[in-house]
């Protein structure tokens, strides 16, 4: 996907303001391991496929989806620290 956006320009659209946080939404498969019909207590679990960001305005409590970015790496200003 190409990168078009910057994190630093992402504005609220209800308030204006700076999001206070960006959620990347994805599938993941859970495995409940069962022995003898009873439940195992270990829990094995694997990311799935991306699907969409979302970002949430920490001062109005709105949230929106983000067009156009399905993950955080896909903004044109990303650096990991």
């Amino acid at each position: 996907m190409r990168k078009r956006r910057k994190l630093s320009d992402l504005k609220c659209p209800k308030c204006g303001k700076q999001p206070g946080e960006i959620q990347e939404n994805a599938e993941a498969m859970i495995c409940y391991p069962l022995e003898n019909g009873k439940y195992i207590d270990t829990v094995e679990w694997a990311p799935g496929d991306i699907k969409g960001m979302y970002a949430y305005c920490s001062d109005c409590k709105y949230q929106w989806t983000l067009r156009g970015i399905l993950q955080i790496t896909d903004f044109e200003d990303y650096e990991e620290e």
